[in-house]
């Protein structure tokens, strides 16, 4: 267990099953839990690739992550487990897909983010539906609004 700011990843061989050699670079499985984390309920961020397509499962349903979208939830105690799954097309380089984890705290946000007026900001270059938007979302996070020039220009300054 890795621990960066507010970001921790888990990478941990299993001793009981046996090491594969890594033949196929396209394709990527993560099994996240959130056994040892103290805080709850916190907001949990995944970020996948740019290039590929991503899958999780949380609490028994599934969902998919459009490439350079993110998404957010709320994980209520340590027993969740989210498993995901990632993969790239052939004509990208062979990079394999890569997970970024983000837990976002009060007052704390992670690397690429904006701390602002007590939330933790973020901006996708990547086209999105808002109907795709707000189910990424899973209801644990909101769009920034604003009621005025000034608030805009405010936050624009804040982000460089």
């Amino acid at each position: 267990r890795q621990r960066v700011g507010n970001e921790t990843f888990v990478a941990k061989l299993n001793p009981l099953l046996p090491v594969q050699p890594l033949v196929n670079t396209r394709r990527c499985k993560w099994i996240l839990t959130c056994a040892g984390l103290s805080e709850f309920p916190l907001q949990l961020v995944l970020l996948g690739s740019s290039e590929g397509l991503m899958r999780y499962e949380y609490n028994g349903k599934q969902y998919d992550v459009l490439p350079g979208t993110i998404h957010a939830m709320d994980v209520l105690d340590e027993s969740c487990i989210i498993k995901v799954s990632a993969s790239v097309s052939s004509q990208h380089p062979p990079d394999p897909p890569s997970l970024r984890v983000v837990l976002l705290q009060p007052t704390t946000c992670a690397r690429g983010f904006l701390y602002y007026q007590g939330g933790c900001y973020t901006a996708s270059g990547s086209r999105q539906s808002f109907k795709d938007f707000s189910s990424s979302i899973l209801g644990s996070a909101q769009l920034a609004s604003f009621s005025s020039m000034a608030e805009i220009s405010s936050f624009i300054t804040a982000s460089r």
